[in-house]
């Protein structure tokens, strides 16, 4: 698959998951919603912001990172994106609930911060490669 398919094939998910998000602000009633409208909300959210942020990400590494081969800038794109769209979502609901204290969010930093650097150091070792 090309770069420019799978590129597509992101902003196409994330105007679907836009679509199911917006669904979901204009029709539900948040104070009659159950945990299932809520993950609903933030699981669409996590993917709209997933897919902008891959769809950013993937064009500046496109510009300004031509040296690095294909599959290791999008493996690159997609796990960042990933932790930075689980961090916003995350907070949000964090935020919702009223447990977005500092210390929460600090410890929520480091958690996905410590998995990034899992993930570098796998890769230079070549654990999750095939």
């Amino acid at each position: 698959m090309s770069s420019k398919v799978f590129s597509i094939l992101i902003f196409l998910g994330s105007l679907l998951a836009l679509t199911g998000w917006v669904l979901v602000v204009n029709n539900t009633d948040p104070a009659q919603s159950s945990w299932l409208i809520f993950s609903l909300f933030y699981l669409c959210l996590m993917f709209v912001v997933f897919g902008l942020l891959f769809l950013i990400s993937e064009f500046f590494r496109q510009r300004f990172a031509k040296k690095t081969q294909l599959i290791n800038r999008f493996k690159t794109s997609v796990r960042q994106s990933l932790f930075f769209a689980i961090l916003i979502a995350g907070w949000l609901m964090l935020q919702s609930k009223g447990l977005a204290y500092w210390w929460v969010v600090i410890l929520f930093i480091l958690i996905l911060t410590f998995l990034e650097f899992f993930f570098i150091s796998a890769s230079k070792n070549n654990f999750y490669e095939s």
